[in-house]
């Protein structure tokens, strides 16, 4: 990393196929409680709920790719593939 670790929580409707991110800084103690909420909001198999550190968005974006990708299933996990490569 780059930077001090900052909070990122990933909504990602598994029907939209869209992410809501939602960012707390370095306020690791909001982004948990934030977390807890967002999964209960959220339980039911539609959503996944994640939450992640990292030192920005973009670096979220590189790791969790699929989440942010708009293309079919195979693209999405061509486009992972050559993120860890």
């Amino acid at each position: 990393m780059n930077g001090p670790t900052k909070y990122f929580i990933l909504v990602y409707d598994l029907a939209m196929r869209h992410v809501d991110v939602h960012e707390y800084g370095a306020d690791m103690d909001a982004a948990n409680e934030a977390y807890t909420r967002l999964e209960d909001e959220h339980a039911g198999g539609k959503f996944e709920v994640v939450l992640v550190g990292a030192d920005s968005i973009e670096t979220i974006k590189r790791t969790h790719s699929p989440y942010f990708s708009t293309g079919t299933a195979a693209e999405i996990i061509e486009a992972f593939i050559a993120s860890i490569r």
